[in-house]
């Protein structure tokens, strides 16, 4: 075989490995895998584990490899290691400054298609700073496809850090509780979100025909339409105030 065969023939080989080393870098940080938990274990199973590496003295979540975690969308894992070279900054996961002492998770709304989970510092003593996780169905399960951080229930520029007009429901299906009265509603333009409702003594009821009292939820009737001030925690939101519509 003549010497400029072979060289050729060194070429081209050295041409495919190339691109199977390349497809093997591209595939690893593509690739989307999905989990058939629930989004609210998916988030917890994704977040207890960067805030134990976050506390440590000795790793933290990028040397674990957790911004590289199968569950997020490529967009989501280039963005977490494009935060890594901005230590100073807010976490990108807990959207926190400093690590809490525990976390604890909501639903906001799940469809067949998409969910959303709050995942909010306990206690929130550094910063009033909330996870939204909006995870995403594919292939059967379900995948983290963004986080973002929003002011949370402590922020102080707010009277109330739930006003919404929506629906009231309480016939509601498992793993929903029956037993608390739940706020249907829209939110930037999307439907089905919701969230339990709790009163107090100090929840005050306005009827249609513009009567205020303590609330009675046993005179509540579904689906009605009302107008709710409360305060979101991650159990859902205590009424302050709600408006009946007619």
């Amino acid at each position: 075989m003549s010497k400029q065969k072979i060289i050729i023939i060194s070429t081209i080989g050295l041409i495919v490995l190339l691109a199977g080393i390349a497809y093997i870098i591209w595939d690893n940080t593509t690739r989307q895998e999905v989990s058939t938990e629930t989004p609210g274990d998916i988030v917890l199973d994704f977040y207890l584990p960067w805030l134990n590496a976050v506390k440590s003295t000795t790793t933290d979540p990028y040397i674990e490899n957790l911004s590289q975690d199968p569950l997020l969308s490529p967009e989501l894992r280039s963005r977490l290691v494009t935060s890594q070279s901005n230590p100073e900054a807010i976490d990108p996961v807990l959207c926190q400054t400093m690590p809490p002492e525990k976390l604890a998770a909501r639903t906001v709304f799940q469809t067949e298609e998409k969910a959303e989970i709050l995942v909010t510092a306990r206690p929130a003593t550094f910063s009033s700073e909330q996870a939204i996780v909006t995870l995403l169905a594919h292939k059967g399960g379900w995948y983290i496809d963004t986080i973002k951080c929003a002011p949370g229930e402590f922020g102080p520029d707010r009277d109330f850090t739930f006003e919404q007009e929506g629906n009231l429901i309480k016939s509601v299906p498992e793993p929903l509780n029956s037993e608390n009265w739940h706020f249907i509603f829209e939110e930037n333009g999307e439907p089905g979100h919701f969230t339990p409702l709790f009163f107090t003594t100090e929840s005050t009821c306005k009827t249609v025909s513009g009567t205020t009292n303590v609330c009675n939820p046993d005179t509540f009737t579904e689906p009605s339409q009302a107008f709710i001030q409360g305060e979101m925690t991650e159990e859902g939101v205590t009424v302050k105030s709600l408006e009946l519509k007619s």
